[in-house]
């Protein structure tokens, strides 16, 4: 009420009362962008604003609809959406013909590179492993970060 005139013919209780009860029953994003000097009331009336006046503007100020609203709703749509594609499930041949399309053989339950000894490949990662272990006293992490220290410090030379 400080940016305009008090001509005595309102009485100041009442209108506090009604604006207090105007701008709690909307959002603080209206109630702010109503009263803001430069873009809201202040700016655009010469004199005191009657209650219909100053609902008005809350109501035009308002979000047509919340941040968070709109939020939840997107996502639940992007998850609908997601679950559609994941629940389709590929039938048989075209889960074998995404398989050859990748090179490999459809019957097969585990893919390696051709030429590649499965039993060899799981015996040098679990060496890998192993030496990672006692890298780093029995935390992965730690023996990964050493061991990519030894392999900067082998590059360096």
């Amino acid at each position: 009420m400080g940016f305009y005139a008090d001509y005595g013919k309102i009485d100041p209780k009442i209108y506090v009362s009604g604006l207090k009860k105007l701008f709690m029953a909307h959002s603080v994003h209206a109630g702010r962008r109503v009263i803001d000097p430069v873009q809201g009331l202040p700016s655009q009336l010469k004199w005191l604003p009657a209650l219909a006046e100053v609902a008005e503007a809350l109501a035009k100020a308002e979000p047509s609809e919340k941040a968070s609203e709109r939020l939840d709703r997107l996502c639940r749509q992007q998850i609908s959406e997601r679950l559609a594609l994941t629940h389709r499930r590929k039938s048989p041949e075209e889960r074998a013909a995404f398989v050859r399309s990748m090179g490999a053989d459809p019957d097969r339950r585990h893919h390696t590179s051709p030429g590649v000894d499965p039993k060899e490949l799981a015996k040098q990662r679990a060496d890998e492993l192993a030496r990672v272990r006692e890298l780093g006293n029995g935390n992965i992490e730690l023996g990964y970060i050493k061991l990519f220290q030894e392999i900067e410090a082998c590059q360096d030379q």
